[in-house]
């Protein structure tokens, strides 16, 4: 016996009495017969389907379960096991006549009164939609508000149901139609039974021809069978649909006049809304945050950009892009909509509140506070009672395609059992372009108010498929031509989309407010979202909860595409579902726009729907979307901004949307690559500084205060998503825009695909939409490695890189969610990592800002530093303070016994009389208080050299810089002895003071009353070192002071010529000349007296301080002089343009370079007062632009600014670049000077790319010194300055000059307490390898001496004046972009 074959009435006859036989089962087979019996699963099964407190429902899917089971083929299911679901379906037949049959005495059966909880609406949607509020599918407003809304419906039915009523909601042709079918004894056969009238089943029939189609009747056939009264209370309603627009038989007469345009309206809506003080403030504050962050970008951070000046206002210019959406988002926070709708009550002479109260005070379980309202997420109080306009008819689309049936069921049930507003009718219509035959069964289920239709032709290349389909039924519900009363409804759901019970009796009044109203929206919300891990925002808190409202007072109209009611009249003159875009909901808001209909927003969840959670599934409805909005701007017809009938503000809105995408496309892959371009290729968009720190973090502040606005502090994490999605679908938004840009030009197609649910989402595979997003996470990683890595190995990482480094982490979060959800899960793991994802990111930004404020570049104050310099310089001056411009107040008049300073020879006997030798300045560093003569003509040489160079760097220092360079020239004077201007032979005093003595002193100078000896040598024993450098010295001191003083500078002048004869006439070292016997080899140079003799050190070798009987010689031993030579000659060209200088230079450069002093001292790389090589080189390459000069300048720097990990220039950690012949900060200064010099105004013209490269090292260098990486090395500027400078009268206590004197000794200088007076702006000599200040006094670190400040002081007024800026020199050093112009040149 074959099941499929067979009437299944007739199988549950057979099993009535003797199945064993009718089977064929074995007598004896016992197990057989066990076998048999239900099993526990079944009977369990049974018992729940058909218990008595269950919904009718329930039994049906029971029923349908068991025949499908029978109907399985025989492959899949063996012949006993069909005999046990037809004793399955046996039991469960028996159970629905049961339970549908009222018992004898008359009472309800069961399933009449499970109907009544049907119509309620409480049975079904709690079965979709009754989520405890701890669970992630729904978050604890939405499961409040659903308790309320099933509150305000018991309290509805309670109030409208009398005892003896048996209408049991609004579906009363459903209603009354349904019973009657089942009230026939018990038969299977009715409206809504599996059974047709002849008993034949109808879901074990096959299924009809492919090729049917299934339609809807007009409308007005539909309204002939509505419940008494409807129609005439619509007449008057409106007067149209009745009297004036109807016939005879109730169809709409085409031909009947109606009015046009806004007369068309008899009663318009009346927009109320209020002002929302906090959101107004925050965008106020928004807005004067913008325009200030613009114009501190504008002015503050773009021009030390440099070359990168164009990238730097391209990223301006995508900010500015940025706050567009920012300004239109903000401008929703405004207004806030009031809607208060006020409905009169069924109880006579009562008001709609009294009414309501009396409802109340049926039903126990409402709110306190307000009993007659019902609250929701809404600014409305909507009395649950009849509509003021008339009755309405809404026909509910769902429009369906590929969905799961069970999907479709879900919402077709609820929707039908969805509470009506008394008089209100309902008719339900699939719209099934799947033509599903389950589908279609289903709608049999539900009875004849729900119709399916398919079968529509499909036009070819249909651009949007779901407006096809709505637009299929819609005109076969309303003909062409026809006129439709207002009180006709359209209400559009989507497949999967669970209304709740109350949707329509929130809804529904809202209409009310004016016949303009034309649509009504509602918010989305989705049962399988896991709200904690939303990175596609499906939430979108955003848009539903702030946007929307705002929208709702203004005016505008977002329709979202499901969820929504519009009036039928209202669709019929948009001519229904756009089909020109794939967005046709944004298209249909703008479309009623324009013919002057009203929207009005309920700020409730109404309904539950299923979001797409499959990767390709979300990316696929947002390039759908992107598409859709696209298309319409695209279209010269339909574009907002062509439109007449909208206004500009309109316009505006409508085009937010398109804006939005347009902006992320190019926002969020700018902001990506920024970082990313910091690192490697070391370039920023922003000059960091004071101001951009202030700029940026009022407008973040501000930014943040818009869009994490809330009236909820539950939503501040969800609006986290909104970030995260964004960046996951820029690349989305950028090929949905190229494809409408394709398709508009004709070379390819836009077609519409259906958001995929249901099982058939297993089948999606998201490889293509994972590259970008992983390519992103990819870059990020490897570049945050990198960026770390240079983090740890620069020691004084830049601000820009450590800023970088955060944003890096920033842009990698939302990738990172991504393929946490891809690979590891979508529930409580990706929650808790989005939470940290959610700190990680609030602390990166706040992280930015911070560092940004603590490591900015500091603008530091080199005027102010030149200043410091030229004052350290005077209080190293000696004899009488001048009268005037002494700013040294701890100093006074100290060593004027050296106008009476007895002239000595090294070693020999005293010469004559005493001679004046006072004025000039201590030497410092290892001579202390005495006076080197040679190291004064270099520090005077390079104080006229920085005046001539950088005039305006020097500024209001201008003065004080030629009374320092006149200190030095008239020590100079005072040094010739026996001179004749006729004779090149004279004699020279080269020190004042006896080292040997005044090394065990330590003591105020000024205190310091012994007789000072003055050391003089010949110049006939060829002192050329000397002798040129003081020619030096009054040469570029002429030129100093040429447009000061004339008769002065010339005087100068001449002696310069005289020191440079007598610097070619007797050629030679002084300082090889004066030989002795000193015990550390580096100091001795053999025993050779100035006269030639041997000199003989009695009791063998001495130390440096007192082998040379007092002479400093030891310390301050000249060890080359064609160098000085080329040095005197090229001033000397530079001072009187007379070649044969030049030429002269030339001789004494290569004489130098090629013999043994430069093949043994120029590899050094020293720039002082013993080696003035490299200084002479950039005058020659200066005076005469030749390239071995400038080749040899190059070489120089290159080495400088490159060093060579290790010989002779080396790096600290902090990035002082450190020559280890000399140490001191006064060489790197110097050699920074030459660098400034050469980069600013010798190679600039010639030279422009390594040029940069000399400035910028220079600006690197001198911010160190000044403290840019730590400490500052020049004493008294900034505010971590070493207090144990070896400066003695600043280290003993009191002013001695004023009477203030106290103790001072060596004690002094061994204390561990820092200097009481400071020494203002002493540039430390610092000369070990590292970046530490030394508290030790004595330390060689603590050392100042006026040579190193010289050169210093240039070196600043050159950074002055130099062309670019600081953050200029920032840019460009990347991983790739490392700019090897200098360090790679051969030279």
């Amino acid at each position: 016996m074959n099941p499929r074959e067979e009437d299944l009435s007739a199988y549950t006859e057979s099993l009535s009495e003797g199945w064993e036989d009718e089977l064929d089962v074995p007598e004896n087979d016992d197990e057989f017969r066990a076998n048999l019996e239900l099993t526990p699963q079944e009977r369990a099964m049974l018992d729940q389907y058909s218990g008595r407190d269950r919904g009718i429902h329930k039994l049906d899917s029971a029923l349908k379960d068991a025949v499908q089971m029978v109907r399985v083929s025989d492959e899949r299911i063996s012949y006993l096991r069909k005999m046990h679901a037809l004793l399955l379906l046996k039991r469960v037949k028996e159970a629905l006549d049961t339970y549908q049959d009222d018992d004898e005495d008359g009472n309800a059966s069961p399933r009449r009164r499970d109907e009544e909880r049907i119509h309620a609406g409480v049975e079904v949607y709690s079965d979709f939609s009754d989520s405890d509020p701890d669970d992630d599918d729904m978050d604890k407003d939405s499961a409040e508000r659903y308790r309320a809304a099933k509150k305000q419906q018991r309290r509805l039915l309670a109030s409208r149901r009398g005892p003896d009523s048996d209408e049991f909601g609004p579906i009363v042709k459903g209603g009354s139609e349904y019973d009657s079918h089942h009230s026939r004894g018990g038969s299977l056969a009715g409206k809504d039974s599996i059974f047709d009238a002849e008993g034949d089943s109808l879901l074990a029939k096959e299924d009809e021809d492919p090729d049917t189609v299934y339609s809807a009747q007009p409308f007005w056939q539909d309204r002939s069978s509505l419940a008494p009264g409807f129609d005439s209370d619509i007449e008057k309603g409106d007067g149209e649909s009745g009297s004036s627009g109807s016939g005879l038989d109730g169809r709409p007469d085409k031909d009947a006049a109606q009015p046009e345009g806004l007369e068309r309206f008899k009663t318009r809506f009346q927009r109320k809304r209020k002002l929302n003080w906090t959101g107004t403030a925050v965008f106020v504050f928004y807005i004067v945050a913008f325009f200030a962050y613009m114009f501190i970008r504008i002015t503050k951070t773009l021009s030390g950009l440099g070359s990168y000046l164009i990238y730097g206002i391209f990223v301006l210019a995508v900010e500015v892009l940025g706050a567009t959406t920012t300004f239109i988002y903000g401008t929703n926070l405004i207004w806030d909509p009031v809607n208060e709708v006020h409905i009169p009550g069924e109880v006579a002479g009562k008001d709609s509140k009294d009414a309501a109260s009396e409802s109340a005070r049926t039903e126990g379980d409402l709110t306190e506070d307000d009993p007659s309202s019902v609250k929701g997420g809404s600014d409305y109080v909507v009395d649950m009672a009849e509509p003021q306009g008339g009755k309405y008819h809404v026909r509910v689309l769902i429009p369906c395609y590929k969905e799961d049936a069970d999907i479709v069921e879900k919402t077709m049930v609820a929707i039908r059992t969805a509470v009506l507003p008394p008089g209100c009718q309902r008719t339900i219509y699939v719209c099934d372009d799947g033509k599903d035959r389950q589908k279609r069964r289903a709608c049999q289920r539900l009875g004849r108010d729900c119709v399916y239709i398919a079968g529509r032709t499909r036009v070819k290349g249909e651009m949007n498929g779901k407006s096809g389909n709505l637009n299929n039924i819609c005109r076969q519900i309303y003909p062409d031509g026809c006129q439709i009363p207002f009180n006709e409804v359209i209400c559009v759901m989507d497949a999967d989309q669970v209304a709740d019970p109350t949707f329509f009796v929130r809804m529904i009044p809202m209409l009310d407010g004016g016949d303009d109203v034309g649509m009504v929206l509602s918010p989305q919300c989705f049962w399988n979202l896991n709200q904690g891990g939303d990175i596609f925002n499906h939430t979108n808190i955003h848009f539903w909860e702030y946007m929307q409202p705002g929208y709702d007072a203004l005016g505008f109209i977002s329709c979202t595409g499901t969820n929504f009611l519009i009036r039928s009249k209202a669709f019929q003159e948009c001519g229904w579902s756009p089909e020109y875009t794939l967005t046709e909901d944004y298209a249909l808001g703008m479309e009623l726009k324009m013919r002057n209909w009203q929207c009005r927003y309920v700020k409730d969840y109404l309904a539950v729907g299923e979001a797409p959670d499959q990767i390709r599934n979300c990316f696929q409805q947002r390039s759908r979307w992107c598409k859709g909005h696209f298309q319409v701007m695209f279209s010269k017809d339909h574009c907002p901004l062509l439109q007449r009938k909208l206004s500009f503000f309109m316009k505006v809105l409508f085009c937010s949307g398109v804006w939005s995408y347009v902006v992320a496309s190019i926002a969020t892959p700018t902001f990506i690559l920024v970082p990313l371009l910091t690192i490697w290729f070391g370039i920023f968009p922003i000059v960091l500084s004071w101001w951009a720190a202030l700029g940026l973090s009022i407008y973040y502040v501000a930014t943040c205060g818009v869009l994490q606005y809330t009236r909820n502090r539950k939503h501040i994490f969800p609006l986290f998503f909104s970030n995260i999605s964004t960046v996951l679908m820029f690349w989305t938004f950028v090929k949905a825009f190229w494809r409408s840009l394709i398709a508009k030009t004709r070379f390819g197609a836009i077609t519409f695909k259906t958001t995929i649910k249901g099982l058939a989402r297993l089948q999606n595979s998201a490889a293509g939409d994972l590259w970008v997003p992983m390519t992103v996470l990819i870059a990020c990683a490897v570049s945050l490695g990198i960026g770390i890595s240079k983090v740890v190995n620069s020691g004084q990482p830049k601000t820009t890189l450590l800023v970088s480094l955060l944003w890096m982490i920033f842009n990698m979060v939302p990738p990172f969610l991504l393929l946490w959800y891809w690979l590891i899960g979508k529930g409580t793991t990706l929650r808790i990592v989005c939470k940290i994802a959610f700190v990680l990111t609030t602390v990166c930004g706040i992280g930015a800002l911070v560092l940004i404020w603590l490591l900015y570049p500091k603008p530091f104050d080199y005027p102010g530093a030149v200043k410091d310099s030229l004052t350290f310089m005077q209080s190293m001056q000696v004899g009488t303070p001048p009268s005037n411009g002494f700013a040294v107040d701890w100093r006074g008049a100290a060593y004027t016994q050296d106008s009476r300073s007895p002239v000595v020879a090294p070693l020999v006997a005293t010469l004559g009389a005493a001679h004046d030798s006072s004025g000039g300045w201590m030497v410092g560093g290892p001579g202390g208080n005495i006076k080197m003569t040679q190291p004064t003509a270099f520090s005077t040489t390079m104080l006229a050299w920085g005046l001539l160079s950088f005039p305006s760097g020097y500024g209001s220092s201008r003065t004080a810089t030629l009374a320092q360079i006149q200190v030095g020239v008239e020590f100079l004077k005072k040094t010739l002895l026996e001179y004749s201007a006729n004779k090149p032979s004279f004699f020279i005093i080269y020190q004042v003071g006896n080292l040997s003595t005044e090394s065990r002193f330590w003591d105020y100078p000024e205190r310091f009353n012994q007789t000072r000896p003055s050391y003089y040598i010949p110049t006939a024993v060829g002192t050329s070192d000397l002798t040129a450098s003081m020619a030096a010295a009054f040469a570029s001191a002429s030129l100093a002071f040429q447009n000061v003083d004339r008769a002065y500078a010339q005087g100068l002048l001449n002696l310069a010529a005289n020191m440079y004869t007598a610097a070619k006439t007797y050629p030679g070292a002084y300082s090889q000349k004066i030989r002795a016997n000193v015990c550390n080899s580096q100091f001795g140079h053999g025993q050779i007296s100035p006269t030639g003799a041997i000199i003989a050190s009695a009791g063998g070798c001495k130390g440096p301080y007192d082998a040379y009987n007092g002479s400093a010689l030891a310390w301050y031993n000249s060890t080359s002089y064609y160098d000085d030579m080329a040095w005197a000659a090229a001033w000397m060209y530079k001072a009187t343009k007379t070649a044969s200088y030049l030429n002269d230079a030339s001789t004494f450069y290569f004489q130098h370079s090629q013999g043994p002093e430069g093949q043994v001292y120029d590899s050094q790389l020293l720039f002082n007062w013993n080696n003035v090589f490299w200084g002479a080189n950039l005058l020659l390459a200066q005076l005469s632009n030749q390239p071995a000069f400038h080749r040899q300048m190059q070489y120089f720097l290159k080495y400088w600014l490159c060093g060579t990990g290790g010989v002779p220039i080396q790096y600290t950690p902090l990035g002082r670049s450190w020559n280890q012949n000399d140490g001191s900060l006064g060489t790197t200064a110097n050699a920074v000077f030459l660098s400034t010099l050469y980069g600013s105004q010798v190679a600039r013209a010639k030279y422009p790319k390594q040029a940069k490269r000399y400035v910028c090292w220079a600006r690197a260098q001198t911010r160190y010194m000044l403290g840019d990486s730590g400490p500052s090395y020049l004493v008294g500027f900034g505010k971590d300055y070493s207090k144990f400078a070896q400066v003695m009268g600043a280290s003993c206590p009191g002013t001695p000059f004023q009477g203030k004197a106290q103790v001072c000794t060596v004690a002094n200088l061994l204390s561990k307490k820092g200097n009481p007076h400071t020494a203002t702006g002493a540039l430390l000599e610092q000369s070990a390898f590292t970046d530490a200040l030394s508290s030790n006094r004595a330390s060689n670190n603590s050392r100042v001496a006026p040579e190193y400040n010289a050169g210093f002081t240039g070196a600043l007024a050159g950074v002055i004046v130099a062309p670019g800026d600081w953050n200029e020199c920032l840019q460009g050093n990347g991983v790739i972009s490392v700019d090897n112009t200098v360090c790679k040149a051969t030279v």
